[in-house]
């Protein structure tokens, strides 16, 4: 199936982007706004269809990221109904009881910002982006379309679907995801570990209302987030080692919100209504390289970070920011030059994120008594200096 620009039923383009998550589509729409490439996105799904109610995988969008949406065309369609600013943020440690002294807050207030960032939901994400992108005239997108062959070449590039058929390009991208199976094709290892843990997603009611405000308890076997959505119900975002994610799960909903509402100090209050628990194995991963003959990863196909501090689609939706500004400064989309421009720029950040996150990981994970104490007494520390406290926030919004 096609859709969109001049594309439909074409075997050839400047560019094939396989892959039409948020990553993906952005840089289709920010190539497809700069005119001079003709793109055409390949993603094996059926359909995009919209899920009935909210979506269970909710982003924290930085402010990087807004602007980003700005440029590609898509914010506005978020931005009324389907894109919920937070106001704070309140981080503490979970192997100590709550208290003001030990607990990091954000505000926007204190930065003077509007907001400290915007939770907006997967498929919202997904659906303003393909709008964003198929308004272009240049561009195209092939739902179920899966890639099962890549060639590279000095000249070009080309892909062959499942149905045989065989497509050419400048450049080929791969935004198709942590088990990326482009990046397999291209020959490129990854760095991996295993946390051995489970991201628990859903949605809950609190019996307090949120106030604009992002939660979060670092407990040993994981973290736990409350996120403030546009219909007062918190997204749940619950990090947990697996023999815990397993226990959770199968419990009745009534025993789940039970063990949330202990797990996040009653902070809301009491927890009821979860809608339907998904779960998402979580690991650490890094390619060793971004870039190939005439191919690029972007997103999760060439980094994954640990949610903890909700920074992954935002490091996606930089990749797809400076990889589109790269192949708009060169005729050739495949060329050298500037694939290594954004491997060099893109790496460098990512990587400091990675270790940043991993070590914060670690750190919460440590169950020995002193570094207990430490621990804490760092987070009060932190919420202390001002200055650094800031500077750590606005490194958070991309601002």
């Amino acid at each position: 199936m096609s859709t969109g620009g001049r594309l439909d039923g074409d075997s050839a383009a400047d560019v094939i982007i396989v892959g039409g998550g948020p990553v993906g589509l952005a840089l289709a729409a920010l190539l497809g706004r700069a005119g001079r490439h003709r793109v055409s996105v390949l993603d094996a799904r059926a359909s995009f269809a919209l899920p009935e109610g909210l979506d269970a995988r909710v982003y924290a969008l930085s402010r990087a990221s807004q602007q980003l949406l700005v440029r590609c065309g898509a914010w506005d369609a978020l931005a009324e109904r389907h894109a919920w600013p937070y106001l704070r943020m309140e981080v503490w440690d979970g192997a100590r009881p709550r208290h003001p002294a030990r607990t990091l807050v954000f505000d926007a207030a204190e930065l003077a910002e509007p907001d400290l960032g915007h939770i907006v939901e997967n498929a919202r994400l997904e659906h303003a982006l393909r709008d964003a992108a198929l308004a272009c005239e240049g561009v195209s997108l092939r739902t179920g379309a899966r890639v099962e062959a890549l060639e590279l070449s000095l000249d070009g590039a080309a892909v062959i679907t499942a149905e045989g058929e065989r497509l050419q390009a400048g450049l080929v991208v791969a935004a198709d995801g942590s088990g990326s199976r482009l990046r397999m094709l291209a020959g490129i290892d990854v760095q991996q570990r295993d946390y051995r843990q489970r991201a628990i997603v859903t949605h809950v009611v609190t019996e307090q209302p949120h106030g604009q405000t992002a939660w979060q308890r670092f407990l040993p076997t994981g973290p736990v987030a409350l996120l403030p959505l546009g219909d007062g119900r918190c997204s749940v975002v619950w990090s947990a080692d697996e023999p815990l994610a397993e226990a959770l799960l199968a419990m009745t909903d009534e025993a789940f919100c039970a063990a949330l509402g202990e797990a996040t100090d009653h902070v809301l209050g009491a927890v009821s209504a979860p809608e339907p628990r998904v779960d998402l194995p979580l690991r650490w991963l890094h390619a060793r390289s971004y870039t190939a003959r005439r191919f690029a990863l972007a997103g999760d196909a060439a980094h994954v970070v640990h949610p903890l501090a909700g920074q992954g689609a935002n490091l996606g939706l930089a990749d797809a920011a400076m990889l589109a500004e790269c192949l708009d400064r060169d005729g050739d989309p495949g060329e050298r030059r500037g694939l290594r421009r954004y491997e060099r720029a893109r790496k460098t950040d990512n990587l400091a994120m990675l270790a940043a996150l991993d070590a914060l990981q670690r750190v919460f994970s440590l169950r020995t008594e002193p570094l207990i104490g430490l621990r804490a007494g760092g987070v009060g520390l932190v919420q202390r200096i001002g200055p650094l406290k800031r500077r750590l926030v606005r490194r958070a919004m991309g601002v």
